[in-house]
């Protein structure tokens, strides 16, 4: 998944700190402005709906981990 630099988005989810102190988030859909492209993650019972193929290692996106780079 590619992002341009400055482009809204609007994420749907849950937050919470990892283990590790890093803000995570479990994302249910994630929406790409202007286009008006909707990214599903999770089904309305908010179970991950990916494939084996992608991974399922881990089911949360790190956004920020203290002195170390955002991802």
């Amino acid at each position: 998944m590619n992002f341009q630099k400055g482009q809204k988005v609007k994420v749907v989810g849950s937050k919470f700190y990892g283990p590790d102190g890093s803000l995570c988030i479990v994302a249910k859909s994630i929406h790409l402005f202007p286009q008006g492209k909707i990214i599903r993650f999770r089904d309305t019972l908010s179970r991950p709906i990916w494939s084996e193929e992608f991974g399922k290692k881990n089911s949360c996106m790190k956004i920020f981990f203290s002195g170390r780079k955002a991802y």
